[in-house]
């Protein structure tokens, strides 16, 4: 269906089914394809130059889609998105390697079913939630899953 993916990482399905996202993390940003409709099989950027790498994109309850900020960007990331074999070798080397080259934090962006930003949270010195890989809305709660950590993270929405 897609192909020159920089690290394609998480898949979400719209709503109405459509289009489909998918996370690119090397890139900072998320593609969608169409797959109904007069632009079916059309690619596009959906959301681009997301201040964090993108682990996960989920939908979100309303329509509108959560996205997943695993680390702040870092300009080493975007230089590799053309070389895949050193993408994958990155990729397995980056728990030893990531802390050199980026600092800890988190991201979650929701934002509506065209892409335009409504919420943003993050914990960027990664003291409480760091290397976000997921986050999934189920109410008024948001769960976030940690690549890093041993725990899933809980965020009351509806809190002040």
């Amino acid at each position: 269906m897609l192909d020159g993916l920089a690290y394609a990482n998480g898949v979400a399905v719209a709503r109405d089914g459509s289009f489909v996202l998918v996370a690119e993390t090397n890139r900072a940003r998320i593609s969608r394809v169409f797959l109904a409709g007069a632009r079916a099989g059309e690619r596009d950027v959906f959301v681009g130059k997301l201040p964090a790498f993108p682990d996960g994109v989920t939908a979100a309850p309303d329509g509108g889609f959560w996205i997943a900020g695993i680390a702040r960007v870092v300009p080493i990331a975007g230089r590799l998105a053309s070389y895949p074999r050193l993408r994958t070798l990155a990729a397995h080397v980056a728990a030893a390697v990531f802390p050199l080259v980026s600092k800890p934090g988190a991201f979650a962006l929701k934002v509506d079913a065209a892409g335009k930003p409504e919420r943003a949270l993050s914990d960027p010195t990664g003291a409480r939630v760091s290397s976000m890989s997921c986050v999934a809305q189920h109410g008024d709660r948001l769960f976030l899953g940690n690549l890093a950590g041993d725990f899933v993270s809980v965020v009351d929405l509806a809190a002040p």
